[in-house]
């Protein structure tokens, strides 16, 4: 097998996550597998990979897997959408994550040099920092949101934990970066009667989930537009840090 030199990894479970970090550079190649698809983006700053896994903590562990024996990787940036856990988290802010919670599971933690040299570069944006908790599925009601707020989590999302735990086998050093897309008052209830396996949208399946879940089409109006503003944060963050040169592995 070629030797691929060593780069940051950027990763997130679908590409329309990875979309505001694409759109800054040039795309020289795309490495496709079964278990996701990594480019290799050349910034002003320099070269990095970027890769989508899938949604859901299985397909983001093959993907870190195969990443991570396929790839020579300095350090991975584990980023995408997540649900706010705190009231006051509108749409766009930045989590930093302090660690990483699963239920039945033990946390993670990132290297405390990586994040203290992520928390620099994002200074701009002034993230909050604090713990994500990783979850098997879409949490659509708000109480449920709220409640694990109440136990400590600043933010929820599905692949995290299950991606830095194959890094971690690995001994590469990782962060966890995540903009919010619903606040923590936003309902998704009925967005999985439209949603794919793999997290796009079905739009055949609209009209019947509308009739069934009236309040649905009010709520994707708000997610697309709440997709708007976290595309912005994801660009401003991924622009500090990468396109002025990496952050150093920690």
């Amino acid at each position: 097998m070629i030797s691929l030199p060593a780069k940051p990894l950027v990763l997130a479970a679908l590409e329309s996550e990875a979309a505001p970090l694409l759109g800054r550079g040039v795309v020289e190649s795309l490495t496709r597998h079964e278990t996701g698809t990594i480019a290799e983006l050349l910034l002003p700053g320099g070269g990095l990979r970027v890769g989508w896994s899938g949604v859901g903590e299985e397909n983001a562990a093959r993907c870190a897997r195969w990443a991570a024996e396929r790839f020579e990787i300095d350090w991975v940036l584990l980023t995408g959408y997540a649900g706010a856990a705190r009231e006051g988290q509108g749409p766009g802010t930045i989590v930093l994550a302090s660690e990483v919670r699963r239920e039945g599971a033990s946390s993670l933690v990132p290297r405390s040099e990586a994040l203290a040299r992520i928390r620099s570069a994002l200074a701009r944006v002034s993230p909050q920092e604090g713990p994500l908790h990783t979850v098997s599925r879409v949490i659509e009601e708000p109480q449920e949101k709220r409640n694990l707020g109440e136990k400590g989590a600043f933010a929820v999302e599905m692949e995290t934990h299950a991606a830095a735990g194959e890094f971690e086998k690995a001994g590469i050093p990782w962060a966890a970066l995540r903009a919010i897309l619903d606040s923590v008052g936003h309902s998704l209830k009925g967005i999985e009667k439209i949603s794919t396996p793999d997290g796009k949208g079905n739009l055949r399946a609209l009209p019947g989930a509308v009739l069934s879940e009236p309040l649905l089409l009010a709520r994707l109006i708000r997610l697309a537009l709440a997709k708007r503003a976290a595309d912005r944060s994801l660009a401003l963050a991924f622009s500090l840090l990468f396109e002025n040169g990496h952050p150093e592995k920690g």
